[in-house]
């Protein structure tokens, strides 16, 4: 049986520390089950049988900060295994060798000499785009419009219309968005600055006469 470093300083790290503790037990399973290079084959049921606990392991992943990179033949790869378990892997080390051959058939060697360990699409950068896509999402409501030609509301999304239904249960949505559109055609004068407040408002006031 292989002797493997672990890193104690594991436990103070902010990410190892939001995870459960079964996904805890999973990730040091892992650690201890991959081959001589960090790459695991995923055998699920045999490690949630061997753990006792189950868990989200396609979630997993991406709760490790990038430490987990799924390749294209569905094995799970340690990025910093092999730096951390060895240093610099050297051709001319002979126990070396093994391990070097091991990545060139995963063609993951030149990641590890040049020091490239981790994927563009990390947990970091996958967490920026959720925030620009919630960025969007908020421009995307920001941008309501009403066509006072066509008499029809623009950039209202299904997304919105269902959030509003939850807010106002008494409120039938798509049939007051055609009345406060008639009310603003019947009242061209009186443009919003705002639509996305006028329309919340419309309906707040129509949740408060039971939907009437």
């Amino acid at each position: 049986m292989s002797k493997r470093f672990f890193d104690t300083g594991i436990w103070e790290k902010t990410w190892f520390s939001d995870l459960k503790s079964e996904e805890k037990m999973a990730l040091i399973y892992v650690m201890m089950k991959c081959d001589s290079v960090g790459v695991w084959n995923p055998n699920i049921k045999l490690a949630t049988f061997q753990l006792g606990n189950s868990i989200d392991w396609e979630e997993l992943p991406e709760k490790c900060h990038g430490n987990i990179e799924i390749l294209k033949d569905g094995k799970w790869w340690l990025v910093d295994f092999c730096r951390f378990q060895y240093g610099v892997l050297r051709k001319e080390c002979r126990p070396h060798q093994s391990y070097i051959s091991l990545l060139e058939k995963y063609h993951l060697l030149d990641r590890v000499s040049k020091g490239y360990l981790y994927p563009l699409d990390t947990y970091k950068e996958k967490e920026k785009e959720k925030e620009k896509e919630k960025e969007l999402e908020l421009d995307k409501e920001k941008d309501i419009a009403f066509d006072f030609k066509t008499g029809l509301w623009e950039n209202v999304l299904d997304e919105m219309v269902e959030k509003w239904g939850a807010a106002y249960p008494a409120v039938d949505i798509e049939r007051q968005l055609i009345c406060a559109g008639e009310w603003l055609m019947a009242h061209p004068e009186k443009r919003k600055k705002n639509y996305r407040r006028f329309i919340t408002g419309w309906l707040g006031r129509n949740q408060e006469r039971g939907g009437k």
